[in-house]
C-alpha cells in the first residue's frame, strides 16, 4: 500500500492542475476582483501591511491567513500578481484534496476498513472529489482565496483529530504473533498516549489556522463531537471523555465568542438580512429548503454561479415546504437509524453535510441564497 501513495499522489497532482491549468493566466473574473489587483499597496510585504492584517477591525471579518497569503503572492510576482495567485490557489487546492484523502484513509482505518480496502475507497472518493465542478468558483474566482484555506486546514485538523484517537488507542498498540504488545510493560500505552496529544495538539493548531483562513471555521469543534462519539461507540475508550475534554473545552472557548461576535460583526455592516416570510419560525422552512437544494447541488451542478436565486417556500400553506421539511426529516432519522445499526460512517457522513451547511444555511439570513462556495467542504459528504 505504502508503494501506491506516490502513485496516487502524482495522479492527483496531474488531475487538478490539467483540470485548472487554462485558468492560470485569467484576469479577474468577478465585481470584488479588481479591488484586489488596483491596490497592491495594501498587499506589500511591510510591517505597516503585516501589522494592519494582523490587527481585529470591528468592521470587518478577521482573515489574516487569507490576506496574508495575498501578501507572498504578491512577494512572489509583483507585476503580474493575478498569475501567482491562480497558482497559488491551485497548490491550496491540491494540498486540500490530499488532506481530504488522507483523512478519509484515517477515519476508514478507525471504523476498521483498513489494507486495500480502504486505500480504495479513500482514493476513489478524493478523487471525485477533487474533480467536483461545484467546487470550480473556490479555486477560480481570485479572491476566493478563503475557501481552499478554509479546506486544507479543516482536513488536516480533522485527519489530526483522528489520528489522535488512533494513537491513544491500546488496540493500536504493536503486537507479536502471539497478540503480546511488542512494547515493555507500561511503555507501549504511555508512548501512544504522548502520540495522542501530540495529534491533538496539532488539530488544535490547524483548527486556529482554519479560523483565521474564514471565520465560519468555527462549527468545525461540532462536526468533531459527533465524530467522536461515533467513535467512542465504535471502539469504547476508559477514560477519553476526560482526556478529550479539555481539548474540547478549549475549542468552544475560542469558537463561542468567535461565532457571537461574527454575527455581531455581520448585522452591524448589513450582512444580515431579514428573516425570509418575516417571523424566525418562517425562516426555519428556508433553512430546511436549503440543507436540501445543497444536496441536490452536488448532484446536478450543470452551470456555475455566485449565488443560485433560488424561491423560497417559507409559509407552512405551501406543500412544498413541507415537502422539503419530510426530506430533511427522513434523512437526519436515516442517520440517526444507521447509528443504532453501527454503521457509523453513514451517521458520520450525513452530519458532515448539515453541520457544515449550517452557517450558510440561513438561520441568520445572509446575502447569498445558494452559492458554490459554500458547498466545498460538505461536499465531501
Amino acid at each position: 500500500m505504502n508503494k501506491k501513495i506516490p502513485a496516487f499522489i502524482i495522479l492527483l497532482a496531474v488531475i487538478i492542475f490539467g483540470l485548472y491549468f487554462n485558468i492560470i493566466y485569467n484576469m479577474p473574473t468577478n465585481w470584488d476582483d479588481p479591488g484586489l489587483i488596483n491596490n497592491p499597496d495594501n498587499y506589500a510585504l511591510t510591517s505597516a501591511n503585516l501589522k494592519r492584517i494582523f490587527t481585529i477591525n470591528s468592521a470587518g471579518t478577521y482573515q489574516p491567513a487569507r490576506d496574508f497569503s495575498y501578501v507572498i503572492d504578491y512577494a512572489v510576482s509583483p507585476h503580474k500578481p493575478f498569475l501567482a495567485i491562480h497558482v497559488h490557489s491551485m497548490v491550496l487546492y491540491f494540498f486540500m484534496i490530499l488532506a481530504a484523502w488522507l483523512f478519509l484513509l484515517e477515519l476508514f482505518k478507525a471504523f476498521s476498513i483498513v489494507g486495500r480496502k480502504a486505500y480504495f475507497w479513500a482514493s476513489v472518493s478524493a478523487l471525485i472529489y477533487a474533480v467536483h465542478p461545484v467546487h470550480v468558483e473556490s479555486v477560480v474566482w481570485l479572491y476566493a482565496r478563503k475557501e481552499p484555506l478554509l479546506g486544507l486546514f479543516t482536513m488536516l485538523s480533522l485527519w489530526a483529530f483522528v489520528k489522535a484517537r488512533i494513537s491513544s488507542s491500546p488496540a493500536s498498540l504493536p503486537t507479536d504473533a502471539g497478540g503480546n504488545s511488542s512494547f515493555p510493560k507500561g511503555k507501549g500505552r504511555s508512548e501512544k498516549g504522548l502520540q495522542g496529544w501530540v495529534y491533538s495538539l496539532l488539530s488544535f493548531g490547524f483548527l486556529l489556522l482554519a479560523i483565521l483562513s474564514k471565520p465560519t471555521a468555527f462549527i468545525i469543534p461540532v462536526f468533531m463531537v459527533v465524530l467522536d462519539i461515533c467513535l467512542q461507540l465504535h471502539h469504547p475508550q476508559k477514560g477519553y471523555w476526560f482526556r478529550k475534554g479539555l481539548f474540547f473545552l478549549a475549542a468552544f472557548i475560542i469558537v463561542l465568542p468567535l461565532s457571537v461576535w461574527l454575527v455581531r460583526m455581520m448585522t452591524d455592516v448589513g450582512g444580515i438580512k431579514p428573516y425570509h416570510g418575516g417571523t424566525f419560525w418562517n425562516n426555519l422552512l428556508a433553512v430546511s429548503q436549503i440543507f436540501i437544494e445543497y444536496i441536490s447541488l452536488y448532484a446536478t451542478t450543470v452551470y456555475f454561479s455566485a449565488d443560485y436565486p433560488i424561491k423560497l417556500f417559507t409559509s407552512i400553506s405551501l406543500w412544498q415546504a413541507w415537502v422539503y421539511f419530510a426530506l430533511n426529516l427522513l434523512l437526519t432519522g436515516f442517520a440517526l437509524y444507521s447509528a443504532i445499526k453501527r454503521r457509523y460512517l453513514t451517521t458520520i457522513f450525513i452530519a458532515l453535510h448539515y453541520i457544515f451547511i449550517l452557517p450558510v444555511s440561513h438561520i441568520f439570513p445572509i446575502n447569498n441564497n445558494l452559492a458554490d462556495r459554500y458547498a466545498l467542504l460538505p461536499s465531501l459528504s
